[in-house]
């Protein structure tokens, strides 16, 4: 089962939006995720486990004390939350993380925007806008 620890309780968002940032095509989400916590500063916020997410430690080299490989961080100025994943997720841990995060999104009246996804098929045409 996935779960979320909080670990800086002194923290306060009111209906925060909250960036996700998994691994997906072109790391898009990864980099633009990374990019948001690194400019703007944001707090480590709330680390995510979950049986089936890969049993990966990580540290930075500015921080050398290990988290896990799925966090949240905030910014209480943007009232913005950052969800910053380092490791992929397989498909047999995507419905119990989304399920975690829904509920716990739902519970904090974070409103998500999601910028991973699926790619495309080489042979399909271009979406039209």
């Amino acid at each position: 089962m996935a779960t979320i620890s909080v670990v800086d309780e002194d923290v306060s968002l009111d209906a925060p939006t909250l960036i996700e940032g998994f691994p997906g095509v072109g790391l898009v989400g990864k980099i633009a995720t990374d990019h948001l916590i690194d400019t703007y500063g944001m707090t480590h916020y709330a680390n995510v486990y979950g049986e089936r997410i890969p049993p990966v430690a990580v540290y930075h080299e500015s921080d050398t004390s290990l988290s896990t490989p799925i966090r949240l961080y905030a910014d209480t100025e943007r009232d913005l939350l950052a969800l910053r994943s380092d490791v992929p997720v397989t498909p047999t841990a995507a419905d119990e993380l989304a399920g975690c995060l829904e509920e716990w999104f739902d519970d904090h009246g974070a409103f998500p925007v999601y910028l991973a996804g699926l790619g495309r098929e080489r042979n399909e045409e271009p979406p039209e806008l």
